[in-house]
């Protein structure tokens, strides 16, 4: 059939999440709720990058691309990745 192409969608599941500051507003139970179903997604093999200033953050999550600014420009710092 003529445009059938154009009909056929399938669906795919994205190995990644992003994160972009969504975790500043939360409480301390909240946080800890997400960050378990965050774990827990890491466990099936999905990748999660976040994106945050909340100190909680840094001490819970082990593998971090830490932006350093410097005199000429920004830098990247891997920490916990290979401890």
């Amino acid at each position: 059939m003529p445009g059938q192409d154009s009909c056929t969608h399938r669906a795919r599941i994205s190995d990644a999440l992003f994160i972009d500051e969504g975790f500043g507003s939360l409480d301390d139970q909240t946080l800890d709720e997400v960050l378990d179903v965050l774990d827990s997604l890491g466990e099936r093999d999905r990748s999660v990058g976040i994106v945050s200033h909340v100190a909680d953050l840094r001490r819970r999550i082990h593998a971090q691309l830490e932006v350093v600014k410097g005199r000429t420009g920004s830098a990247v710092r891997q920490r916990g990745v290979d401890d």
